[in-house]
């Protein structure tokens, strides 16, 4: 497999969210043992995988790119700008997984995606028919001031596809 898998993981040691990328990247690894996984995080995150129990699963990662945040950045906020500018942060083509996704099969039919940008549906459905579509309507009517009755495409987030290019 050539298309790197990556994670955004922005943890401390009373959430599980790195215990969840260590499982994720572990049913990665599993499936796709050539795969090339990497890991972003902020420095408190990166210390509380550098001790402790979470240490040992460190090596799952092929590389660890660690951002600095000031003191007072909620982890929140801290997800949402990494994974928000991951493109500036990976080189190369890459499969964005969120952290609660379990890796079931191999993976490197990837490479083989013709397209620069690919996300799944939400709910693998259309957004009317989706579960969601009841409260993301007015919810961004209410927070943003857009009808998104008729829109037809809503993505879940936690699995992107991102080729390298302009």
């Amino acid at each position: 497999m050539k298309t790197k898998i990556v994670y955004v993981v922005a943890s401390l040691d009373d959430d599980v969210y790195m215990e969840q990328a260590i499982v994720s990247a572990w049913s990665a690894r599993h499936h796709n043992p050539n795969g090339h996984i990497e890991m972003v995080c902020d420095q408190d995150t990166f210390a509380t995988l550098s001790s402790g129990t979470r240490a040992q699963y460190k090596d799952l990662f092929d590389k660890i790119h660690v951002r600095e945040f000031r003191a007072g950045q909620s982890m929140m906020e801290r997800s949402r700008w990494m994974k928000t500018s991951l493109r500036q942060t990976i080189d190369g083509d890459y499969l964005y997984l969120d952290t609660d996704t379990v890796v079931c099969a191999d993976l490197s039919y990837v490479d083989d995606f013709n397209f620069d940008l690919g996300m799944a549906m939400d709910c693998n459905c259309e957004f009317r028919q989706s579960l969601v579509s009841d409260w993301v309507i007015p919810a961004m009517k209410k927070m943003y001031g857009m009808d998104v009755t008729n829109e037809t495409q809503y993505f879940n987030s936690g699995v992107a596809f991102v080729r390298d290019c302009d």
